[in-house]
């Protein structure tokens, strides 16, 4: 009986670098891309919403135009 050749393995797949949500967001246009003023906690927070919650970010600032979000929620005000 002829021996088998062993089984070729598959190349690994690289797994695909992971956008962070904050990098998301910014490139939406929905934090400034030189907005350098998030605390910590802030940026976890940020990196805890799901996919389906940065999508309504975004979808809410499209439908309330670019300049909602700068003139109602500027750094520093607090409601």
């Amino acid at each position: 009986m002829a021996k088998k050749a062993p089984a070729k393995k598959a190349p690994a797949k690289k797994a695909a670098a992971k956008t962070t949500n904050l990098a998301t967001l910014t490139k939406a246009g929905v934090v400034p891309a030189d907005y350098q003023n998030f605390s910590v906690a802030e940026k976890q927070a940020i990196e805890s919403l799901t996919a389906t919650e940065v999508n309504t970010i975004i979808s809410t600032k499209t439908k309330l135009g670019a300049g909602f979000f700068p003139k109602h929620a500027t750094h520093g005000m607090f409601y």
